[in-house]
């Protein structure tokens, strides 16, 4: 039997980070397609979840798209959360604290 092996598309995640008061701040997250790449893979879902690992935004790549956002939040110093990439049964999970 001959096997296949099906590779995964390079994404990056970016982040900016902007200070809106003394222990606030407001974050943007992207992703963007990585190295050889021209578009994102159609159907990369995009996730932000809290520490309970509730989703509180997504964003869907669709068809030729060159990034995709979440919608910008705010949090407070030491607040943690999670952004989560998945591309059909592929999950990904990066956690971050502010």
């Amino acid at each position: 039997a001959e096997s296949t092996v099906k590779t995964v598309p390079r994404v990056i995640l970016l982040m900016a980070i902007h200070r809106d008061g003394p222990d606030l701040y407001r974050v943007c997250v992207q992703a963007q397609p990585g190295e050889g790449e021209s578009v994102l893979p159609e159907r990369l879902a995009l996730n932000l979840l809290d520490a309970q690992q509730t989703i509180l935004a997504t964003g869907m790549a669709e068809q030729g798209d060159t990034f995709i956002q979440l919608p910008y939040f705010q949090g407070a110093i030491s607040e943690a959360f999670e952004i989560e990439m998945v591309l059909e049964d592929n999950v990904h999970n990066e956690a971050f604290v502010i």
